[in-house]
């Protein structure tokens, strides 16, 4: 990924003006009117099937498809959490160290497509609500979810004082956001062509504007040079590690019992029940040294550190990570085979 220079005006005007003119439009774009296939999955999964290598192929689509939710869902929290955290974390910073028009339009802009991209990831979950019976509220309570106002609160705090969170935040999910399409690419002819789309439509972008986060981080790096705001730079990184695990471990244990409450509603939440039996026959420390080191996108969304240019980037600024190298390579295969 290159990341143009803060102060090269033409660069930065040639990147916006490319952003623009191949913008997608959320209704033109999606096969919206095509509805989800229910019988396709909707992302490749490893051999075990997650922590599943006994299911069958059917029970590897519902496994597949409610990954897919659960990383559909997932960017969608991030997109949220940036949309409203745009105040300390944009438009005071750009106002504080001004740059120049052409930054300032890119940051619009950026802003502009996250919004996009919150509403189609919400509209492919509420459609996938619709299909199996279910209001958006009902299945939203079986994926994770953040808690807005906590979130809110600390990474408002972080930003005014001069840290970095929010961007080393944005910088991860949109890198993971790509990387999670590469992998889905793989078995692209599988999957139901509405997931595929969505995440295909979101890398298009996400690499066109990916680099103004890692933009940010060098703006914010180069000016607030107090005490309080050196040492927030230097462990932002470390705490959005441990939020995220402590969210992701936490919702994960939330949203089971209502996958239960729902089982009876759909044969998707009945298969997904199904399911649980058989977790219980894992070793616990394995499941989540798995979760950490080889379970397919999961792993991936749990080590930001090892993302190419998140790593490229901490060491330039010479952050420091809690974890980095644990997670292993893992092979997707044909849920049918």
């Amino acid at each position: 990924m290159k990341i143009p220079s803060l102060f090269d005006e033409l660069e930065l005007e040639r990147r916006l003006n490319i952003q623009q003119s191949r913008a997608w439009d959320l209704e033109k774009d999606f096969p919206w009117a095509g509805g989800i296939d229910l019988g396709k999955p909707f992302a490749a999964l490893d051999r075990q099937a997650l922590f599943f290598p006994q299911a069958d192929a059917q029970q590897r689509v519902i496994i597949s498809q409610y990954l897919g939710l659960v990383v559909a869902s997932i960017i969608s929290e991030f997109e949220v959490i940036l949309m409203r955290l745009k105040k300390p974390a944009w438009d005071i910073p750009s106002k504080a160290y001004p740059v120049n028009p052409e930054f300032l339009a890119l940051g619009e802009e950026f802003f502009v497509e996250e919004q996009k991209h919150s509403l189609a990831f919400e509209r492919f979950i509420k459609m996938f609500a619709e299909e199996v019976g279910v209001s958006y509220p009902e299945l939203l309570s079986t994926l994770p979810r953040f808690n807005y106002q906590y979130l809110d609160a600390l990474y408002s705090v972080n930003a005014l004082l001069g840290g970095m969170g929010v961007w080393w935040m944005v910088a991860a999910v949109e890198e993971m956001s790509i990387l999670i399409y590469l992998d889905l690419r793989k078995h692209q002819a599988e999957l139901d062509p509405l997931y595929l789309t969505l995440h295909r439509r979101h890398y298009e972008e996400e690499t066109r504007h990916a680099s103004f986060a890692f933009m940010m981080l060098e703006l914010l790096q180069s000016r607030n040079q107090q005490l309080h705001a050196k040492l927030l730079k230097k462990t932002d990184f470390m705490v959005n590690e441990l939020l995220s695990i402590n969210w992701l471990l936490g919702e994960t244990v939330t949203c089971l019992p209502n996958i239960l409450r729902l089982r009876k509603r759909h044969p998707f939440f009945a298969q997904l029940a199904r399911l649980f039996p058989l977790i219980m026959q894992h070793n616990p420390m394995q499941m989540v040294k798995d979760i950490f080191t080889t379970a397919p996108y999961v792993s991936l969304l749990m080590n930001p550190a090892d993302y190419p240019q998140v790593s490229k980037s901490l060491q330039q600024h010479r952050i420091m990570s809690l974890f980095q190298n644990r997670r292993q390579s893992y092979e997707l295969v044909s849920i049918f085979e």
